[in-house]
């Protein structure tokens, strides 16, 4: 599957301290590193070729089960939601999910790439017979602000379309609304 990007202004500064361009993705399902990670890539900034520094990884740090009916399967992350939190024309948070059912909030709202950091908020997951299943959260999530409070309303379904084995599965699928409650 693949992760569409977002393009949007970044808190971070160009060589003219101006706010910059980035371009943010998710990794996708079977990524080379098996991790679900954040890409934010200063789009600006390639324009003389790829250099180290041009793009900030941000790693989840949920990669390969290695036990349960997805071991040894590459985790990934799926498309990303970039929110403007105060309102000044710049990413302040991206919501994602990966192939492990994981809802994750990432902060940009720091100046410094080097601050940006993830928070699982989290994990979608079902019962049946005493056996529990994870539910891939692939699909870019919904996000509006509390109607009544503070806060964000993080809204996604689950499942993957990706594998000849998807079409087969049988696991249940749901949609959930969670509560960011910062």
């Amino acid at each position: 599957a693949l992760s569409l990007p977002v393009i949007g202004m970044s808190n971070a500064t160009d060589g003219d301290n101006e706010k910059a361009w980035i371009a943010i993705f998710g990794n996708g399902q079977n990524s080379t590193a098996g991790i679900a990670k954040l890409f934010a890539l200063f789009i600006e900034r390639g324009q003389d070729g790829w250099q180290s520094g041009d793009v900030v990884k941000l790693d989840t740090g949920f990669g390969v089960p290695v036990t349960g009916p997805l071991a040894g399967f590459p985790n990934g992350l799926g498309s990303p939601t970039a929110v403007d939190v105060n309102l000044d024309g710049t990413v302040d948070r991206v919501y994602a999910g990966d192939r492990l059912g994981n809802v994750f909030r990432f902060d940009l709202s720091a100046s410094n790439p080097g601050a940006w950091s993830v928070t699982r908020l989290f994990t979608a997951v079902y019962t049946r017979n005493g056996q529990q299943t994870v539910q891939p959260v692939l699909s870019q999530p919904l996000v509006i602000p509390h109607p009544t409070q503070s806060g964000f309303l993080v809204i996604f379904g689950t499942g993957s379309y990706a594998t000849r084995e998807d079409a087969r599965n049988t696991d249940i699928q749901s949609i959930y609304g969670i509560w960011d409650r910062d």
